[in-house]
């Protein structure tokens, strides 16, 4: 079918019309914390512990009363009585200083009462039940105090996407079960009786990599992803094969036939799944104006053209944020963003701008270079790592820093040194 020219909808629009009808997915999914990497906090995190639970030696020292040596100097050595012996173990009433006390604490063992210091096993010397002291310790010297690592009170917040070092806080304190929001389903379409004939003659053929690549990308997100497979360019396959998947993913991704041309018929395929669904074809969005929006049964759809750069563009400018808002996390948060030096000049347009950068890395900071090149052209993505997306009316110049999104965040191990 053949369309007429589509009228533009600002991909800020889009967006804010989509969020309006679509709610965050749930409820709330329980798992073991062991399991939770890379999952996304459905509810704040308190901490019932402090941790240390009570004042630590950092160092195999003597604990003691500070102002027990503060004349303490090489020449006028201070000397203290040994009381006990403090371990990992231990428990901080096991033993309680008094002043010209000192008590030996392995690293990691509890301080005994009365004391505020550590003085290390390398800067002392011991005589049977005496240490000598050489030097004068500072209150809190090697100490690790109560509540220093974490405090009772807000520990997580809701939205975080899980790292290593999170999840082993929340083991840490205590926690064995956590509740993170559900992973939204994804499913990417390929449409076009290009990829069809190309799969029926050479089935070993690599057919349909657009969907790979965008699949790839998003499977480095608090994501599942499944790939529908190729629809012909035929109305009713396209048609049945949508109703068939609706029921089982949260966001659709198509890719082809959202053109003008007469084997264009993804647009119209879409709009007849559901009498009254929304799909607008047609963003200010370069590259990628002819991307279709919408929403069919009350799941999102991003209907991306055949061509790779506007197929990176809308996923980066529609799929990603709508992502955001099915997990219920704030704009612009599942993917970091890095301080970079543009070198050169980018062109101000009156549309939402799909800039590709190559990161590298500079003795004076992170430099991002402008990959220019065709639409269709695989090249550009391989010679970059991230992009920015340039508002309306707006140009970055060279030499201004600007905030870089990477592709997926592996990305970011793989800066090239200049």
């Amino acid at each position: 079918m053949r369309h007429s020219k589509p009228s533009l909808l600002d991909v800020a629009d889009a967006l804010a019309k989509l969020r309006e009808k679509i709610p965050a997915i749930g409820p709330a999914e329980e798992m073991g914390v062991d399991e939770s990497i890379e999952r996304v906090l459905a509810r704040d995190i308190y901490s019932q512990v402090d941790i240390p639970a009570h004042d630590l030696s950092l160092m195999d020292g003597y604990a003691l009363r500070s102002a027990s040596a503060t004349r303490a100097s090489r020449r006028h050595p201070v000397q203290l009585k040994v009381t006990g012996e403090l371990y990992p173990s231990s428990s901080p009433n096991e033993l309680r200083l008094r002043s010209g006390d000192a008590a030996y604490v392995a690293t990691g063992a509890p301080l005994p009462r009365g004391a505020d210091s550590v003085v290390m096993v390398e800067n002392v010397e011991r005589s049977g039940s005496h240490v000598t002291i050489f030097r004068k310790p500072a209150i809190g010297e090697s100490v690790a105090k109560r509540g220093e690592d974490i405090r009772r009170g807000l520990l997580l917040r809701k939205g975080t996407v899980l790292r290593a070092q999170d999840v082993g806080a929340l083991r840490g304190i205590g926690r064995k079960r956590v509740q993170v929001a559900q992973r939204p389903r994804v499913g990417i379409l390929s449409v076009g009786d290009e990829l069809v004939r190309q799969a029926s003659q050479d089935p070993t053929m690599a057919v349909g990599n657009y969907a790979l690549i965008l699949s790839l990308f998003l499977r480095e997100l608090p994501v599942t992803v499944e790939i529908l497979g190729i629809c012909p360019d035929r109305l009713e396959r396209v048609r049945q094969k949508v109703k068939e998947t609706l029921d089982r993913i949260d966001l659709l991704i198509t890719t082809g036939g959202t053109s003008a041309g007469a084997k264009d018929i993804v647009v119209d395929a879409l709009a007849s799944v559901e009498e009254g669904g929304w799909i607008h074809r047609g963003l200010r969005l370069r590259p990628g104006h002819t991307t279709a929006v919408g929403l069919v049964r009350g799941k999102p759809i991003v209907a991306l053209p055949g061509v790779i750069i506007p197929a990176v563009a809308g996923l980066y400018a529609l799929a990603v944020p709508l992502l955001e808002h099915l997990i219920g996390l704030p704009q612009e948060t599942l993917l970091p963003k890095v301080p970079a030096v543009i070198d050169s000049d980018t062109k101000k347009r009156n549309v939402l701008s799909f800039q590709p950068l190559r990161l590298s890395r500079h003795k004076n900071g992170l430099v991002a270079t402008p990959v220019g090149g065709g639409a269709g052209l695989l090249s550009r993505l391989i010679d970059s790592n991230g992009f920015v997306l340039v508002p309306p009316k707006s140009e970055y110049k060279r030499g201004e820093t600007i905030d870089v999104t990477p592709y997926a965040p592996s990305e970011l191990t793989h800066i090239e040194e200049i």
